[in-house]
């Protein structure tokens, strides 16, 4: 079973779309493909799938059926940067600081090379002609990647959602060929909420809890086999970065409706023992909760 497509939230949402249009209940137990075999069609028809009616006979439920279906091939991959592309957080620990994931940023350049876009998309401070944390981490001789690997480079303040839209405009592709990685529960929710047609992986933990090795190569036989067919594709991955000035994209997603839909409830406490090593942590983010610099 391929762990990528486990992740893959986006695609299982629309396998079960599709099952409740026509009527059937993904728990309903064995798998009986003369029954289904709207469904099969319907699939077909939506992703482009092309699957062996020898195959489907052999499947017994519909989560079988799911992991058989070829992921739609894609043409961008979108990264963040912290706990990403390295372990730390560059604004917070310092350019000097951060550990890259050699492996990781490896094989992303390895899938540059056959033709895969590759897009920053990070909540950092924006470039300033290489004096930002960001563009020195790149420096670092030990970086694998360069900024100028990036065909987007979406580095500022804005939501993720808005800087995937402007990097889907300025390279001519639609915003269903990206495929989001983040280490961030919260910024993923947000992709899947305002963007549904982006790939995002979720539950990205198993990765990073063995330095991302692994996960690139995973990704590209996934979702990029048909990168770089053209020399065209190959010359366009290699193009200079775009860089995205700061609120550059217009949107109209609301964080207020975002979180609305978490149902979050805060519930006031006064701290407790147990809280206090939180608590210097947080005291400690010198872009949030402190004002010595």
């Amino acid at each position: 079973m391929n762990k990528v497509k486990q992740m893959a939230a986006v695609s299982e949402r629309e396998f079960r779309e599709t099952l409740d249009a026509l009527g059937l209940n993904p728990e309903c137990g064995e798998w009986d493909s003369i029954r289904h075999f709207n469904l099969v069609m319907e699939l077909e028809a939506r992703w482009g799938a092309r699957i062996p009616m020898e195959d489907v006979e052999n499947l017994k439920t519909f989560r079988d059926f799911y992991f058989r279906i070829p992921c739609r091939p894609a043409k961008v991959l979108a990264v963040d940067a912290d706990n990403t592309l390295w372990k730390g957080i560059v604004s917070e620990d310092g350019t000097d600081a951060v550990v890259p994931y050699v492996g990781f940023q490896q094989g992303l350049k390895s899938l540059r090379s056959k033709g895969v876009m590759l897009a920053l998309l990070s909540k950092n401070d924006p470039p300033c002609g290489g004096k930002s944390p960001v563009e020195k981490a790149f420096i670092r001789s030990d970086m694998p990647l360069d900024l100028s690997d990036f065909a987007f480079v979406g580095v500022n303040w804005d939501p993720k959602a808005g800087n995937l839209l402007a990097a889907a405009k300025s390279l001519n592709v639609g915003v269903d060929s990206f495929v989001f990685v983040d280490d961030n529960p919260h910024e993923r929710g947000q992709m899947k909420a305002h963007l549904p047609s982006v790939m995002t992986i979720d539950d990205i933990d198993p990765w990073i809890a063995s330095g991302m090795d692994g996960l690139a190569e995973s990704l590209g036989s996934t979702y990029f086999s048909d990168a770089g067919r053209t020399q065209e594709d190959i010359l366009r991955a290699r193009r200079p970065a775009v860089i995205l000035p700061p609120q550059g994209m217009e949107t109209s997603f609301s964080k207020a409706e975002y979180l609305k839909t978490l149902e979050i409830k805060v519930m006031p406490s006064l701290a407790t023992d147990a809280d206090v090593p939180r608590l210097a942590q947080m005291a400690g983010k010198t872009n949030q909760f402190n004002a010595t610099t």
